[in-house]
Formats: structure tokens, sequence, C-alpha cells
């Protein structure tokens, strides 16, 4: 590990993959000796990582092979966040737009990249990815309004059959905030 923080989150991440994917309420460790709340940074990112731990110790993982996993997540977080950033850059400019905005994140140098790599297992990295997410999800949500034209009528009629694309999609936006939201509390600013 390349730090303090991927410290932490190895061990919140056992904690997940011990307890049932539960985050550790409270951290001895975090201003010792006192402790502290862990719920700002003992979220979603840990949970994910431990859910992939225990898919690849088959139940029950090792301490190696939560380590390894921990140490991979930031890399495969990062690689993941090409695709969202292609759709958001394509819906304002096309699909060359969006290659190109793939292949700038992709090979900008800085601490995206930085946190990115494999071992430094920060939530950091996660961030950019849900982040990402929530802003398609919204996009889509209001490209889909522009089209359909929802009115206020179609909800107090009950016309599920017209509200259908524009409600599921507002849906999928909002658990897509939701989850940037978990990952990262202080993401309802956006």
């Amino acid at each position: 590990f390349t730090g303090n923080d991927p410290w932490y989150h190895f061990r919140q991440v056992q904690y997940s993959v011990e307890n049932g994917l539960a985050t550790m309420p409270y951290d001895i460790w975090t201003g010792f000796a006192a402790g502290s709340d862990s719920g700002q940074f003992g979220t979603l990112f840990d949970q994910l990582i431990a859910a992939a731990a225990l898919i690849v110790g088959l139940g029950d993982p090792s301490t190696q092979q939560i380590a390894t996993v921990t140490a991979f997540a930031p890399a495969i977080f990062a690689s993941l966040v090409a695709i969202p950033t292609f759709f958001i850059a394509r819906r304002f400019g096309g699909n060359a737009v969006g290659v190109v905005a793939a292949a700038i994140l992709a090979l900008l140098p800085g601490l995206f990249l930085q946190r990115g790599t494999i071992g430094s297992a920060d939530h950091n990295v996660a961030e950019p990815l849900f982040l990402s997410f929530a802003v398609l999800g919204f996009l889509i949500v209001f490209a889909v309004a522009e089209r359909e034209r929802p009115v206020w009528e179609q909800l107090f009629e009950s016309d599920v059959k017209g509200l259908r694309s524009v409600l599921g999609w507002s849906v999928l936006a909002g658990v897509a905030m939701a989850s940037y939201m978990y990952l990262w509390p202080p993401g309802v600013f956006l």
C-alpha cells in the first residue's frame, strides 16, 4: 500500500468482509486514543471492495486475498471512470468528443492518475466514478424529460404508461446520486 489511507481502507474492508458487508461504525485507530466515528470514510467504497473480495475468495477470502483486491481496486475504479466520461462528452459533442474525453482522462497526469494506481486504495478514486454516473444519470433524465414532455396532469391522472420512461430514468438517476452521496457524504453539494 502506498500510504496511510490504503491501510485504513484495508481495515475497513476486512471488517466488512467479516461482518456481512456492514461498515465499521467506530474506529479506535482514527483519532487515537479516543477514536472517532468512521461513517464518512467507511462507506460504499469499502463495501464494494469487500464484496469483490468475497467473490474472489469464494465467500471466505484470506487476508492476502482481501489485501490484493483492496490494492487492485483503485485501478479498476479509475478505469471505469472512462465509461461515464465518454457518454457525458458524447452528449455534448458526439462520439469523437467522447473518445477524446476518455483518452484525455486516461492520459492526463495528476492526482487522478496517482490515486488510480495499484496500491493507492483511497475513496478519492471512486468519487469521480460515482459522481460521473450521477451526472450522466441526470443528463439522461433531462434528455428524456425534454423528449417526453411530462406534465403534472399525467401524475394526477396516474398515467403510468406516459410517465414510465421519465420515472424509470429518474429512479436510476436518484440511485446513482444516492450511491455517490453514500460513497462521499459531502457529495450532497452536487
